[in-house]
């Protein structure tokens, strides 16, 4: 094999070795992308060009990368390229991504704001979600638009896409969202109750206490009084846990400020303190320490109306202190946790590096052995193949000097006769002219015809005259090529007939292969192709079964 192809394979295994990378990235990212959307983040950042990455690349890496800002809750302003990883799952029919990507989409178009897209794709994802019969990818779609909707205060629309729901399935958190949006008090109370059973149904004992809760703090808006603390009683027969809350003390004190009753309402509001100073103790994220900071305020904010039912002087320089403590707090806590993820990122950020530096050397370490091998092999077999035809060439320049020597030695007239077609088949390859003399020179000059022939510097096929030596044949063998054109022609290809000519005038396999110029196992294939064209048996002798079949 040529230097110049070994070089092209192995550019083409580097190149191959860059785009194993690449799919090694995605591939590493979509394992670990829930666990750890940072590290995928930056799993990808490593991929220079992603508009060059093949079709299935490209559309994993847009989903990826955009269902990890999803994760992070960071804006996906930059995500919009998941539309082509929507077209392209769309194209393979590859249903579970399909959604995913609809949804990706959506909140891609909701982040820059574009809401006429937005609602497209979702009802797109809608109407997907109808043809291929999910129910479940149903339902969060029109819960989406929903949502949708209720955030930019489309009523109307919000309240019809949540009926959607409860046509197709009994959706407790529908019939909830129903009973805060209609404005008809009959259907409130019956989406109320709706939700309520629903939940119960389901035995979701934490919907159903939400959905009281916020059921009592509507009638205590209404002042139906007694019904909301009704509803209070309703949570704590399905979980006393769920009723021992600050939430639902700080609804009963309001109850009792606005019934009248100071004392109780004075009793609910300390209850709800402990209760909120017990929780401030064990904060796991920033929506506790929001709901904590929003809790102690209403406390202080009931407490000052307490206080004021009962004509003592209100302070709200403690509510006032409370929140600027909470403010340094959270801005200490802040300077704290941005440090300690700034050092957390770049420990993940070294420690990738690390695993990906050692995968690069892996990865060439095995493109260096596997290119030494290839190497190795190319010129194992290169000199395979050399030798091979050093010994073909020498063995073909045995065989014309032996038909040399046997032309050159042929004394007998009668033999001479036999010989005539051998004679004249050498004399057309440049040999048998040269017979005559035996000066050095024209020694030489034999030889490098011989040699010519064999290392196939000259083509024998333009030197030999096969009219002239068809005629020769016809007269020492008895019409044999006239009557095997006549009869075969038709079947036999030009070379097969040559071949048959050869073997007909007793010419070896190893002669014939230096004539012709071909390899040995070339000549046993022709002759193979003959035997299978005139339906003889593979180790039957041709020239008998001609010389019996032309009589």
């Amino acid at each position: 094999m040529k230097p110049k192809y070994i070089i092209f394979i192995l550019l083409a295994v580097i190149s191959f070795s860059c785009n194993d990378n690449e799919t090694s990235y995605i591939w590493q990212s979509n394992e670990i992308l829930y666990s750890n959307p940072d590290s995928v983040l930056y799993l990808l950042s490593l991929i220079d060009n992603p508009s060059k990455l093949k079709d299935e690349n490209k559309a994993e890496y847009w989903r990826i990368r955009s269902l990890a800002h999803n994760l992070k809750h960071t804006a996906m302003v930059n995500d919009s390229p998941v539309l082509f990883s929507l077209n392209y799952y769309k194209s393979k029919d590859d249903t579970a991504k399909i959604k995913e990507t609809y949804l990706l989409a959506a909140d891609c178009y909701k982040w820059i704001e574009k809401r006429d897209s937005t609602i497209s794709l979702l009802t797109e994802a809608w109407k997907y979600a109808e043809s291929v019969k999910d129910t479940a990818f149903l339902i969060t779609s029109l819960r989406k638009i929903g949502f949708f909707y209720l955030e930019n205060k489309e009523k109307e629309k919000a309240v019809n896409t949540y009926k959607k729901i409860i046509a197709q399935v009994p959706d407790p958190f529908s019939y909830y969202i129903l009973a805060l949006q209609d404005d008809n008090k009959d259907s409130v109370l019956y989406y109320r109750d709706k939700s309520i059973e629903s939940a119960l149904y389901r035995k979701d004992t934490l919907a159903t206490c939400h959905y009281l809760r916020n059921y009592a703090s509507i009638l205590y808006i209404n002042k139906e009084y007694h019904k909301a603390e009704e509803s209070i009683r309703q949570i704590k027969k399905l979980s006393p846990k769920c009723a021992n809350t600050d939430l639902i003390y700080l609804l009963l004190s309001q109850i009792n400020i606005a019934s009248g009753n100071i004392e109780a309402a004075q009793e609910y509001l300390n209850k709800a303190s402990e209760i909120s100073k017990s929780n401030a103790k064990n904060l796991n994220d920033s929506n506790d320490l929001l709901n904590s900071i929003a809790t102690t305020n209403i406390n202080s904010i009931l407490q000052a109306v307490i206080d004021t039912k009962e004509g003592k002087v209100i302070d709200v320089s403690s509510i006032c202190a409370f929140n600027d403590s909470i403010i340094s707090s959270i801005e200490r806590k802040n300077e704290i946790l941005n440090v300690q993820q700034a050092d957390q990122l770049n420990l993940e950020t070294r420690n990738m590096r690390l695993t990906i530096s050692k995968y690069r050397i892996q990865t060439a370490f095995v493109i260096s052995i596997f290119s030494a091998v290839v190497l190795i092999l190319f010129f194992y077999l290169y000199l395979l193949k050399r030798k091979r035809r050093f010994e073909e060439v020498q063995e073909r320049t045995e065989t014309l000097q032996t038909l040399y020597r046997q032309a050159l030695n042929v004394k007998d007239e009668k033999e001479k006769n036999s010989l005539l077609f051998k004679n004249t088949l050498l004399q057309q390859l440049g040999i048998m002219r040269l017979i005559a003399g035996s000066t050095v020179p024209r020694s030489q000059e034999l030889l490098r015809q011989i040699i010519n022939i064999s290392n196939e510097t000259v083509s024998t096929e333009s030197l030999l005259i096969w009219k002239d030596l068809y005629s020769i044949i016809d007269s020492i063998y008895n019409n044999f090529y006239t009557s095997l054109s006549e009869k075969y022609g038709y079947l036999l290809s030009g070379k097969e007939i040559q071949l048959c000519c050869l073997l007909c005038a007793n010419f070896s396999t190893i002669e014939i292969s230096a004539i012709m110029q071909l390899s040995i196992q070339t000549i046993y294939q022709r002759k193979s192709s003959i035997r299978k064209k005139l339906n003889m048996d593979e180790k039957e002798d041709i020239i008998l079964f001609l010389k019996e079949d032309l009589q």
